[in-house]
């Protein structure tokens, strides 16, 4: 899976590689297992590009124009 972000395509980072990752088996606000992508939406998943949080970072994804 992947973003769109300031016309380039970057892969999804998935949970359990994010820096901020807690190390727990599932993730503690989507619920996902490591090794799998946060569900759309949720605040924890990290931005490929700049590595804050893609829900509020200042980056332009594609469909935010």
């Amino acid at each position: 899976m992947q973003f769109v972000i300031n016309s380039r395509t970057y892969d999804r980072v998935l949970y359990g590689e994010g820096e901020d990752d807690l190390g727990h088996p599932k993730c503690d606000n989507c619920g996902v297992s490591q090794d799998e992508f946060h569900k759309p939406g949720y605040n924890l998943e990290p931005c490929p590009r700049c590595g804050g949080q893609a829900i509020s970072c200042d980056c332009l994804y594609k469909g935010d124009e």
